[in-house]
């Protein structure tokens, strides 16, 4: 029971993380999507 709390707190971590870095990475892409054309 305490693995599968660790392990859910664990992804939960890991959703967050991919959340806060996603609009960064995105604007970068829109930012190079015209240099790469």
């Amino acid at each position: 029971m305490h693995c599968l709390i660790t392990a859910m707190s664990f992804i939960i971590s890991i959703i967050m993380l991919i959340s806060s870095l996603l609009p960064h990475f995105v604007s970068t892409l829109f930012l190079w999507l015209p240099w790469l054309w």
